[in-house]
């Protein structure tokens, strides 16, 4: 039986704010040839021109335009022919500057695999930071539950991003049975330990779903570095999935 390989990854390549980030592309850049990964889903890939390198004989790419400073940030690779690709942006995008000017959003590619429709979607979602962050990340939740109901019966569903909650976060519980969706398990946190916000968090908050007619047959995490240094405040993660 043939197995699908996805990989989802946060750049952390915001220009002006994220240090090093040209240099740590190219290490990203080499990872993603190694990879041998079917489909991937980057967050905050904000550097234009970057991803067209990666443009070689195995992959279509999708780098989303749409508003906010940089673009979306919102890049999806696929080694199957794309038939249709799709991006809608966050009716709500925070309180603060930086979230406001991200311009993120739920980013879709559609292809076949085994004769089967498959729906990819990429997105990332705010931290929760404060009462108002919560009430904006729930809106956005929210958008997104509001298009997979719009999905036709029968279509397979795989869905990566930087979601900024763990499965013990109650907003993971309320997605998964909303959805239908299952997640990847991950050991450990996917956030990188030199960055403060590793403290906050209790485990991945990175994570592939897919549709419960999709079997989750393996999962990893790796932890990129660039030199001594990590090569994002992320790890990337995988997963290898198979039809039921």
């Amino acid at each position: 039986m043939k197995k699908i390989k996805i990989a989802s990854y946060n750049l952390f390549a915001i220009p002006f704010y994220s240090p090093n980030a040209k240099a740590r592309l190219a290490t990203v850049e080499n990872k993603i040839r190694e990879g041998n990964w079917d489909l991937i889903g980057l967050q905050e890939d904000y550097y234009w021109g970057r991803h067209l390198r990666w443009r070689d004989e195995r992959y279509q790419v999708i780098k989303h335009k749409h508003k906010g400073l940089f673009g979306t940030g919102n890049t999806q690779l696929s080694r199957f022919p794309i038939i249709e690709s799709n991006f809608e942006g966050f009716s709500h995008q925070g309180t603060n500057i930086t979230d406001r000017l991200s311009g993120k959003g739920l980013g879709e590619l559609h292809f076949k695999f085994e004769g089967e429709d498959f729906i990819f979607f990429n997105t990332h979602l705010l931290p929760p930071a404060k009462r108002e962050t919560t009430r904006d990340r729930l809106t956005q939740l929210n958008q997104i539950l509001e298009r997979l109901k719009k999905i036709p019966t029968g279509t397979h569903i795989i869905m990566t991003g930087d979601f900024n909650m763990t499965p013990n976060h109650e907003e993971f519980k309320f997605y998964q049975e909303m959805t239908g969706l299952h997640a990847a398990k991950y050991e450990g946190s996917t956030f990188c330990e030199s960055n403060s916000f590793n403290s906050r968090t209790l485990g991945a908050i990175d994570h592939i779903w897919v549709s419960k007619d999709l079997e989750i047959t393996g999962s990893t995490i790796h932890k990129l570095k660039h030199f001594d240094s990590d090569a994002s405040d992320h790890f990337l993660v995988e997963a290898e999935i198979v039809l039921k």
